[in-house]
């Protein structure tokens, strides 16, 4: 790699497109990746530079995300894990390690962070992944394969009614699923809205809480009764997703993020 290239030279070439703070987080990460991929050609950064320049994120052009301090293999066909779904992996691990859970739903897995995330942290126990997305899943085993977790893969529709057809039990049942209005893409940032899949990200306007409905309905058949629900949710929603789950039979706790937003959902159905 050419001595020239350090973190201000890529710094320099990108910061007419970022803010400065994620232009230095970007030429950051780059750098790193480069250095450990020593055998890149200058060519390449250009080539890098140019993408990055057109608002590419940079986890889909090295294929590359971490997570928990794993890497994972990611690209446009799964969302890039965010540091607010390590929280809540975090949040799960804090409130059940002292009684780790057997058997594990993860709901809408994508690139399988999630439920590989959880094996390591609960390694006796059996891990479940779904997503409707065949693309979305061969990602995610082959970072279960990578990351030497063993997980149970499915391909389904969690909206689809023949999910109420599956009777096993679970005792944690946990999800980031899509829950962003469709009006609200107007407000995101263009590497989200033009990269990273709209599957994964929207919902109707008319009906924002979908999937935590289905969640609530689905986990009063497939919930131990000493089971317990862990969804992320919309910051702008924490009352209201509470009070669905609420009126579905659970006794819920609403939990901020590090930011200080409503970011997670708890449920364990009551007596």
């Amino acid at each position: 790699m050419n001595e020239k290239i350090n973190i201000q030279f890529i710094r320099d070439r990108i910061n007419t497109a970022y803010e400065a703070e994620e232009a230095n987080a970007i030429s950051r990460n780059l750098y790193e990746y480069l250095s450990r991929k020593n055998q890149l050609s200058d060519s390449l950064l250009e080539k890098v530079i140019h993408l990055l320049l057109k608002q590419t994120p940079l986890q889909y052009i090295t294929g590359e995300a971490w997570f928990y301090h794993r890497c994972f293999e990611v690209n446009n066909a799964v969302l890039i894990p965010r540091p607010e779904t390590e929280e809540l992996v975090e949040l799960v691990y804090k409130k059940l390690k002292n009684k780790p859970p057997e058997n594990i739903l993860d709901i809408g897995t994508g690139s399988g962070c999630i439920a590989i995330t959880l094996k390591h942290l609960f390694p006796s126990a059996s891990v479940t992944a779904i997503d409707k997305s065949k693309e979305a899943l061969n990602v995610a085993k082959k970072n279960a394969t990578a990351l030497n977790a063993e997980i149970r893969f499915i391909e389904t529709d969690f909206l689809d009614d023949a999910i109420f057809n599956w009777n096993e039990k679970f005792d944690l049942i946990i999800s980031n699923p899509p829950y962003i209005p469709v009006s609200e893409k107007s407000d995101m940032e263009e590497n989200v809205i033009n990269f990273e899949p709209e599957t994964a990200l929207f919902v109707p306007d008319n009906n924002a809480l979908i999937f935590y409905e289905q969640i609530a309905k689905w986990g009063q058949k497939n919930l131990t009764s000493s089971g317990i629900i862990f969804t992320e949710i919309h910051f702008r929603n924490g009352p209201v997703t509470k009070k669905l789950f609420e009126e579905f039979g659970y006794d819920v706790n609403l939990y901020q993020d590090i930011s200080g937003n409503n970011r997670f959902i708890s449920g364990t159905l009551t007596e």
